[in-house]
């Protein structure tokens, strides 16, 4: 799964997701979304939302899944 979604060290807190507005600012949904469980997939709901991706084998080191040209 993406780095967006699991939970802090407390086990019930989402993710920050520092890195989705490339600058390692974002925190919790803002202003990007991150889900630390089923539960808070409610807009988009979970079947719109990506679980596995492809990533290009050169930029393969995390579930950021970015895409570097």
């Amino acid at each position: 799964m993406n780095l967006a979604v699991g939970t802090k060290q407390d086990g019930t807190t989402a993710v920050d997701g520092g890195w989705l507005d490339g600058f390692h600012g974002n925190f919790h949904n803002r202003p990007w979304r991150t889900y630390g469980r089923l539960a808070d997939m409610i807009e988009p709901t979970p079947a719109g939302l990506f679980v596995l991706l492809d990533e290009a084998p050169v930029s393969l080191n995390d579930g950021n899944l970015t895409s570097y040209q």
